[in-house]
């Protein structure tokens, strides 16, 4: 059974993670290594039953019930014979945390060969979506907090960093006499888990959590010696309640654009044209002193002539023709951002900023810039990043830099992340 079946499976039947075998068939089916094993459910199937497999054997409790397997006596290894593993299976069998749990049956294993322990894990994060983490294991994780994480998807090179970033990373190189451990194989589970082709990244909307604890590293080779899957379907995202105020902002009914131009690509033509490939549904009028028409649409020479109010005036005129025009709107501006470069970023436009500053109180319109190239709103149907996605997500951006504000979009974009707006 594939991965997506044995998910839908157990979340059809009403479980929050999949049983240790389960967890550990989606590994496999990814193509990360794990022991060779059987499931009995109880001690008279032995010893025909693991006649297919080597010893040593480990044996562990199968049940929902029980998370954590090693506190309720659940974990049994090192076992050398079809008889020891039949004790083992009789003696959980009578342990009180078991014995009062719904046992679904005793996962019985080769036992993987010696080497460096390493946890390797991922969640679904609320705002980030999924990311994956790399630790290595026992006191380093436990007690040190020794680990690295990253948003998924990742690359080969996020995820040699990652282990770069241990400080304990040493010990994967070989210390005080030691075997080293494979960084490839680490890489490869953690891109197996956490690329783009990921379990993570596949099965975002259903996997909760995956935490291999240990994965065992040997010199070329790595071998998932534990599994635990949480499962939950991903909920539709919330639907905040924007404060009114900003709703022109980033949900504009009616945008302005003063700028383009009917004879010659300005800078506000192109912002006419990802308006369009972006579907805003909106109203859209074209602002011009002179023309009739842009881009197909009726033009109007000033805010104060649209046949309503503007919700979003998006504003790429020269800098000392803007002053005018924002005090010329007479209150039918709610939001003026302004593109147009000239002021206070240079000594010499100080006194034009208060000059555009004093127009946009007189004519009742908040500001945003000047030199600021623009709003992405997926909600709002409104973007000045090409090729942007209008799949609207839970991540708000605040950027002094248009240009970062840009990468960080088409950045976040390529690792699945999604903005508010």
């Amino acid at each position: 059974m594939d991965a997506a079946k044995l998910i839908r499976k157990a979340l059809d039947g009403s479980r929050a993670s999949l049983d240790e075998q389960a967890g550990k068939q989606v590994l496999s089916g990814a193509g990360i290594s794990v022991p060779k094993s059987i499931v009995v459910t109880g001690p008279m199937e032995l010893p025909a039953a693991i006649e297919g497999l080597s010893a040593p054997f480990v044996v562990k409790v199968m049940s929902a019930e029980i998370l954590h397997k090693s506190d309720a006596g659940g974990v049994a290894i090192n076992l050398k014979s079809a008889e020891e593993v039949a004790a083992a299976v009789a003696a959980m069998a009578t342990s009180p945390k078991i014995k009062s749990a719904k046992v679904d049956g005793y996962l019985i294993e080769e036992m993987a060969p010696a080497g460096q322990e390493v946890v390797i894990g991922g969640l679904r994060d609320p705002n980030f979506g999924p990311m994956v983490m790399v630790g290595l294991g026992g006191i380093f994780v436990e007690v040190l907090k020794d680990v690295s994480f990253r948003v998924c998807p990742i690359t080969e090179g996020d995820a040699r960093r990652m282990l770069d970033e241990l400080k304990g990373g040493a010990l994967l190189d070989g210390a005080r006499g030691q075997a080293p451990a494979s960084r490839d194989a680490i890489v490869d589970v953690l891109i197996k888990l956490g690329g783009a082709d990921g379990i993570l990244m596949t099965h975002a909307d259903t996997v909760a959590e995956v935490d291999i604890n240990p994965l065992i590293v040997s010199e070329t080779a790595a071998v998932a010696a534990d599994a635990r899957f949480i499962l939950a379907e991903r909920e539709g995202e919330t639907e905040w309640d924007a404060a009114p105020n900003l709703d022109p902002l980033f949900m504009p009914k009616t945008i302005a654009v003063a700028g383009a131009s009917a004879t010659s690509l300005s800078m506000g033509n192109p912002f006419l044209r990802r308006l369009k490939e972006f579907g805003y549904k909106g109203t859209v009028y074209p602002i011009h002193p002179k023309a009739d028409e842009i881009d197909g649409m009726k033009a109007y020479s000033s805010f104060a002539d649209t046949p309503e109010p503007i919700d979003y005036a998006y504003v790429t005129i020269a800098a000392n023709r803007v002053p005018a025009m924002l005090a010329g709107a007479k209150g039918r501006v709610k939001f003026a951002q302004v593109l147009s470069s000239g002021f206070a970023e240079v000594p010499e436009g100080v006194a034009l900023q208060d000059e555009l500053v004093a127009a946009a109180k007189e004519g009742g319109s908040r500001l945003i810039g000047p030199n600021c190239l623009g709003t992405y709103s997926p909600r709002g149907g409104v973007t000045f990043p090409e090729r942007a996605t209008n799949e609207p997500g839970v991540v708000g951006v605040i950027s002094q830099s248009g240009g970062l504000a840009t990468d960080i979009v088409r950045l976040g974009q390529r690792r699945g992340l999604r903005f508010s707006g």
